[in-house]
């Protein structure tokens, strides 16, 4: 985007503008492809915190090659390969600080159960005897 605002000044266009130009809309994914990688997001997670190498990853990282991105050429099955490069170094990051970053700071979620106490709501008679 940098490289698009760039030449609009160049012609003389607010880079600003540019923005407008493209029309940015985010697809849903698939529940096929949902499901896919979020089987291979968990995999890459669990790698990077035991350190297993397993088959299934493999197995599992064609599948997202050939069934997530679709790739046919031999051009878009390099590019998914380094994307998925790309999102393993990514999600083994954040696996690996996750714990780190929650004994820091940890998540507080509302379990659902509260004890209320039992009011007693005094009477007008009892306030003024």
């Amino acid at each position: 985007m940098q490289d698009w605002k760039r030449f609009a000044q160049g012609v003389g266009m607010h880079p600003n503008d540019v923005e407008e130009l493209f029309e940015w809309e985010q697809a849903p994914l698939p529940n096929e492809k949902r499901g896919l990688l979020q089987r291979f997001l968990s995999h890459v997670c669990e790698r990077a915190l035991t350190g297993k190498q397993e088959k299934t990853f493999e197995d599992l990282t064609w599948e997202m090659v050939s069934h997530f991105y679709e790739a046919a050429t031999d051009k878009q099955v390099h590019r998914a390969i380094w994307q998925l490069k790309q999102v393993v170094e990514f999600a083994s990051h954040l696996a690996l600080q996750a714990p780190l970053i929650l004994a820091q700071t940890p998540m507080k979620i509302p379990s659902g159960k509260y004890a209320e106490t039992m009011r007693v709501e005094r009477t007008q008679q009892w306030l003024c005897p």
